[in-house]
């Protein structure tokens, strides 16, 4: 099976613009779902959750034993 590697550009997420979601959406919900390692190297979702977060929320220094659940209060 061919490895591939797949780039996607962060856009920065500004509350209350109109990227997609309604003004009067109640909230906004995320899952990164993957292994733990891809080609044996992390999978780097605790990382892409902060990307997405603007905001340091998960670890990405230690590999965690069980799922990490977190739940941000929505930002005005």
């Amino acid at each position: 099976m061919e490895a591939r590697k797949s780039t996607a550009s962060m856009q920065k997420i500004v509350p209350g613009s109109t990227s997609g979601q309604s003004p009067h959406s109640p909230e906004l919900r995320i899952v990164l779902v993957g292994g733990r390692e891809l080609l044996g190297r992390p999978s780097n979702k605790s990382a892409a959750g902060n990307i997405i977060l603007g905001k340091s929320v998960f670890e990405t220094h230690r590999r965690t034993a069980q799922s990490v659940v977190r739940q941000q209060q929505r930002v005005r």
